[in-house]
């Protein structure tokens, strides 16, 4: 009998510390941004880039570094956040359409959406759909 109580008294402590773990490494909203800037800033320099007309493929790395707080405000407006103590969602919807809105042929590009989990201070990307 005495060996059972050890145990439920180990578990609950066990329990317990996970928990605090895991609520105490929640990522935070601003963590969410600079994980999810540097995701965009690669992609876009690997892929956006290069299909860019000639002679402009060259200047949109640069433009990419020299714009990354303007990047991380557009990442921040266009992403919710489901916080839920151990862990949180976020949704985040990227349109070149919602950046530039007046710009006719902006219509035409692609939007995105991607789905993150972000758990003990690391995100997962779980869903990412071209739109």
């Amino acid at each position: 009998m005495k060996n059972w109580k050890v145990a439920v008294i180990v578990a609950g402590v066990a329990i317990l510390g996970g928990s605090a773990v895991m609520a105490g490494s929640n990522p935070s909203q601003t963590a969410y941004e600079e994980f999810a800037l540097q995701k965009l800033s690669v992609f876009l320099k690997e892929d956006a880039c290069q299909k860019l007309i000639f002679g402009l493929q060259d200047q949109c790395p640069e433009w990419i570094d020299d714009n990354q707080p303007t990047l991380k405000e557009f990442i921040a407006q266009n992403t919710q956040q489901h916080n839920y103590l151990f862990f949180s969602f976020y949704t985040t919807e990227l349109s070149a359409r919602s950046l530039l809105p007046s710009i006719p042929l902006i219509s035409r590009l692609p939007s995105y959406r991607f789905k993150t989990i972000g758990v003990l201070q690391n995100f997962y990307i779980y869903e990412a759909q071209q739109q």
